[in-house]
């Protein structure tokens, strides 16, 4: 039985991608910037944090999976393999897919504990950078603890 549920976020959490990350004028992320360097996925760094997503992937009674608002691209899925990520992703469905990243991240995970297998999760430990996204996320679930991670990316 699955009792605790780990949504990890991915950039400036699991993977430095910083290299890539870009404030626009407006404040936020430069998306055309992350675009034209998505080729350069796989030159993102590991963060301190894999190794504990790495090792709950094989504990009992814990699903861990990565919830991210980037694409998750072919160079994205061989980044995971190369650093041993074997989960579940929640990520856009390309770039026509506009919603908002808690929004996407909530989305997700509501189709995961929809399934029968879900029903026992008593508590969703949420592991993210973006402290607005992470305190859109735990307010939508009471049974939420929340993880700040401080990056240079999760404005």
């Amino acid at each position: 039985m699955i009792k605790q549920l780990h949504v990890f976020d991915f950039d400036g959490t699991l993977a430095d991608s910083s290299h890539r990350y870009r404030l626009g004028d407006n404040g936020r992320i430069d998306l055309l910037h992350w675009i034209a360097n998505e080729h350069k996925a796989l030159d993102d760094k590991p963060l301190p944090l894999l190794a504990d997503f790495v090792a709950m992937q094989t504990q009992k009674g814990l699903f861990p999976l990565i919830a991210t608002a980037r694409i998750w691209c072919e160079l994205s899925k061989i980044w995971a393999t190369r650093n041993m990520v074997d989960a579940h992703i929640i990520a856009r469905r390309g770039r026509e897919d506009t919603r908002g990243g808690a929004a996407l991240k909530i989305q997700g995970v509501n189709r995961l504990l929809n399934l029968k297998q879900f029903h026992s999760v008593e508590e969703i430990h949420v592991y993210e950078d973006n402290a607005d996204y992470l305190q859109e996320i735990c307010d939508y679930y009471p049974n939420s603890v929340a993880h700040f991670i401080p990056s240079n990316q999760g404005f």
